[in-house]
């Protein structure tokens, strides 16, 4: 039986990026998100060795991303997850790598995971 756990990454006040967390040995299943955000899609930058990062793609090139809403609790596909879980280090992004959306204040998401 998996476990699930929880880390919280926040995206401060002005800012697009959250910090880094190390998801190794686990499998990101969720992200639950704040009450208030503001408007914006949320997508990935992923690090082997937790220094260079990079915008996590799947084979065909597209960006790895979710629909994602103030109060809602975003489930992610498996495709989503497997592509996600390729790295290492991971960090959460408002918006895009074109258009990064900062937001208007400090925001907590919690970060979903299950034991690989």
């Amino acid at each position: 039986m998996s476990t699930k756990s929880a880390s919280t990454v926040k995206i401060l006040s002005g800012a697009a990026l959250a910090a880094a967390i190390d998801i190794s040995g686990q499998n990101v299943v969720g992200i639950q998100m704040p009450s208030a955000w503001t408007a914006a899609a949320l997508s990935f930058q992923g690090s082997f060795d937790g220094t260079t990062y990079g915008e996590i793609l799947d084979s065909a090139g597209v960006a790895a991303a979710a629909t994602a809403a103030a109060s809602s609790y975003i489930a992610l596909t498996a495709a989503q997850s497997a592509n996600i879980n390729a790295a290492r280090w991971l960090i959460v992004r408002s918006g895009t790598s074109a258009t990064p959306v900062n937001q208007g204040a400090d925001r907590d998401l919690v970060i979903v995971t299950v034991d690989r």
